[in-house]
């Protein structure tokens, strides 16, 4: 007897679903049956069935429509369909919808037991599948990829914890090595903006006469070589983080820029007169000294040292 797999039968030919019915029945499924598609929606609203097997051709709601309503409604539900008028093109339409296996009538009832087994199986790894993602998401979001039980570590992801679900603009400074782009990571992790991507550019790693263009853009024909319009990072990076490693190689004459888009959001391409704006959370690293003060003061500030 299987007391944990519950069938759903929808075929509009009712003898045939009641012999069906009685045959899982007697084999200790817990089955329903229904001569309707409404009806069969009707009764998935109110219980989870394991697997529901369906008649493609019905009056009324069509087998495609069936399909369709029922993975809006019970998406974990794997579905069977048996027809008397099986095709191509139906098998392959019902697959592309995620059912789990199409058959043509008749269909011996041993081997139709089997499918189902089959498709209760996968439903039971699906589910298992979810409940990993999710234990391995929730460990993510509470370490962050970071190790450590330290005093300093829990110290440092303590203050990540507080920093990271504001909207505070935070500069990271530590030496080389130590995890300042971890950090930065985690931070965009715990916050509201987790579900975009982070942007990350290296200020070390591109020549001085690029940093501008790379974070703010350019206009087609703004300088040699700017053959055509290319949005910057603060633009790319709007309605998540921007991460700016090694800030202390930014230009000098790049920092009232930046100081611009803390303040309100504002930026302007390389060769456009037009203002556009942002919605970006700035996260900045440096292993140096951070020496202007009204930048200083525009940043919260996370030390990290080889210690940590």
């Amino acid at each position: 007897m299987n007391e944990t797999l519950s069938i759903l039968f929808v075929d509009d030919e009712e003898d045939f679903g009641e012999g069906c019915a009685r045959w899982f029945e007697r084999k200790g499924y817990r089955v329903a049956q229904s001569i309707s598609g409404q009806d069969g929606i009707d009764l998935c609203g109110h219980h989870d069935f394991d697997i529901a097997i369906l008649d493609w051709n019905m009056p009324g709601l069509s087998g495609l429509e069936l399909v369709q309503r029922m993975r809006e409604s019970n998406p974990d539900t794997e579905i069977i369909v048996l027809t008397g008028e099986g095709t191509i093109h139906n098998a392959v339409e019902s697959m592309r919808l995620g059912v789990f296996d199409f058959q043509t009538k008749p269909f011996p009832m041993g081997e139709l037991e089997r499918r189902c087994l089959a498709a209760f199986e996968r439903r039971k790894l699906r589910k298992e599948n979810t409940q990993l993602r999710e234990v391995i998401t929730r460990s993510t979001k509470k370490t962050r990829g970071m190790i450590g039980r330290s005093t300093p570590m829990q110290k440092l992801m303590s203050l990540i914890d507080r920093v990271a679900p504001t909207e505070k603009s935070v500069l990271i400074q530590g030496e080389s090595g130590t995890g300042k782009e971890l950090v930065a990571a985690a931070i965009h992790t715990g916050s509201s903006r987790s579900d975009k991507p982070l942007v990350t550019v290296n200020c070390a790693a591109l020549p001085e006469q690029l940093v501008e263009s790379e974070l703010f853009g350019h206009e087609k024909g703004s300088f040699t070589g700017a053959t055509a319009m290319k949005p910057g990072l603060f633009e790319v990076a709007d309605g998540s983080t921007l991460f700016i490693d090694e800030i202390g190689e930014m230009p000098l004459t790049l920092q009232p820029k930046l100081l611009r888009v803390l303040e309100d959001g504002s930026l302007r391409r390389i060769g456009s007169a037009k203002e556009r704006r942002v919605d970006v959370r700035i996260v900045t690293a440096t292993n140096r000294t951070w020496k202007k003060k009204w930048l200083r003061d525009a940043f919260a500030k996370i030390c990290i040292t080889e210690s940590t």
